[in-house]
């Protein structure tokens, strides 16, 4: 009976140690890649020439548990390029720019010529929509750093988007403008780093939906 007891005390200690073992060597999660689909918003009025292209501006950036700023991921130039004659789009993206404590006065502090040089998640180009039913996906990856490169701990984190374009109507010849409003529409997504789940908000009118891989480190 005694020799049994301790068989069976053995065999519990082995496979403790087997499970010990596996977490371990469990593959820590390195990365999560956020997918947003999205319609626009598209440019509205008669300010503009038909020809002249206004796109969407937007920007995606992470939020910690209790929604402070932690890191912007990716932005249009447009909205963080300072330029004498036309100024920023900054003013596009007014959920972006208070959550990143951020404006234009900002922006100039640090370059008096093109881009400043702290975005570092800067597009290529802002996306187009030339039909109503025109549609675009976008993809970021959060490679769980902060904006100082430094890496955040596990818990709840916030994806969130802003999408914007303008309704501008007036006289372009003229310099003048008889209506001017940002259509900016924004998406946020929960991100549970320990459970690796996600939960996004309800869609707006452009942002038709966000969803998130999670990868592990080496993918």
């Amino acid at each position: 009976m005694l020799k049994k007891r301790v068989t069976l005390i053995l065999l519990g200690c082995l496979i403790l140690g087997f499970v010990a073992c596996d977490n371990d060597h469990k593959d820590e999660l390195g990365s999560v890649h956020i997918v947003l689909t999205l319609t626009g918003p598209r440019y509205q009025g008669d300010f503009y020439a038909s020809f002249l292209q206004v796109t969407t501006d937007y920007a995606f950036w992470i939020e910690d548990a209790q929604r402070n700023f932690i890191k912007t991921l990716q932005i249009t130039p447009v909205a963080v390029t300072v330029d004498s004659a036309v100024g920023s789009h900054i003013e596009h993206l007014p959920s972006w720019s208070q959550s990143a404590g951020l404006t234009y006065s900002d922006l100039e502090s640090e370059t008096l010529d093109g881009l400043p040089p702290s975005f570092d998640g800067l597009t290529s180009a802002s996306p187009f929509f030339s039909s109503e039913t025109d549609a675009d996906t976008l993809t970021v990856c959060w490679d769980l750093t902060d904006a100082d490169g430094q890496k955040v701990t596990s818990g709840i984190y916030y994806a969130c988007v802003e999408a914007a374009n303008i309704i501008k109507e007036g006289d372009s010849d003229a310099g003048t403008v008889t209506r001017f409003e940002i259509n900016a529409e924004t998406l946020s997504m929960q991100i549970d780093l320990d459970e690796e789940t996600f939960n996004t908000d309800d869609p707006t009118a452009n942002l038709t939906g966000m969803t998130t891989d999670f990868l592990d480190e080496g993918n």
